[in-house]
């Protein structure tokens, strides 16, 4: 935990410290985010690490959909409607992908989380519609309105999500200790030693047939 909260520190400081970018470079500021939120997708898929995957792909998909919202006015009730949702929704995912066991990318039960992100996808475009077409109502205003989910500022439930993601993230990280644990570890560090020499002796054992073969098999004077 320390090396990463080390490099947001720094990563901060350094943000506060440095200059606006030149008019040149401004397009960075949009493209930058989902240069790296694809290049960590792309690392995390070819070390076959699926809960790192669910992490950026869902911090993506809220990028891009907060961007695309932002084209219809910073007034309008589709980006009200798309950061509230991806508020909830990505801390949300964050503790899903931390209840379950790491099982890598690729495993024949991870076609459910895209079929989860799918879902979430369709329920934010049709929240976002409200009151523009007759499929999604308007009852959807309604319900963003409520104390709960009332944006600005953040919405309590996504402030009660994300610290129920950090605690999880804390919990899997943590490192466990007790006799239990630590009979299990020297237990595990026994069986390893065994096999190790299990091995070394049928090494050993193989070493000394092919000797006594070889010996046999030299022809007499």
């Amino acid at each position: 935990m320390a090396v990463p909260a080390a490099i947001l520190l720094a990563a901060a400081l350094a943000v506060n410290a440095s200059r606006a970018l030149p008019v040149s470079l401004s397009g960075l500021t949009v493209v930058g985010p989902y240069i790296v939120l694809l290049l960590g997708a792309a690392i995390s898929a070819w070390f076959n690490r699926s809960r790192a995957l669910i992490m950026l792909a869902s911090l993506l998909a809220a990028y891009a959909g907060y961007n695309l919202a932002q084209d219809l006015g910073p007034e309008s009730f589709a980006l009200r409607a798309v950061f509230t949702a991806f508020a909830v929704l990505v801390p949300l995912n964050v503790l899903l992908a931390l209840a379950f066991p790491e099982r890598g990318v690729r495993q024949h039960r991870n076609y459910r989380w895209l079929l989860l992100g799918l879902a979430e996808i369709l329920i934010v475009i049709w929240v976002a519609n409200a009151g523009r077409s007759d499929l999604s109502g308007t009852a959807w205003r309604d319900v963003l309105d409520h104390r709960l989910l009332r944006y600005p500022p953040t919405p309590l439930v996504a402030r009660i999500m994300l610290v129920a993601a950090f605690a999880a993230a804390l919990a899997r990280t943590w490192p466990a200790a007790g006799p239990r644990n630590c009979a299990r570890s020297r237990g595990r560090s026994t069986s390893a030693s065994r096999r190790r020499s299990s091995r070394f002796s049928s090494v050993a054992n193989l070493g000394k047939c092919r000797a006594r073969s070889a010996r046999s098999c030299r022809p007499r004077a």
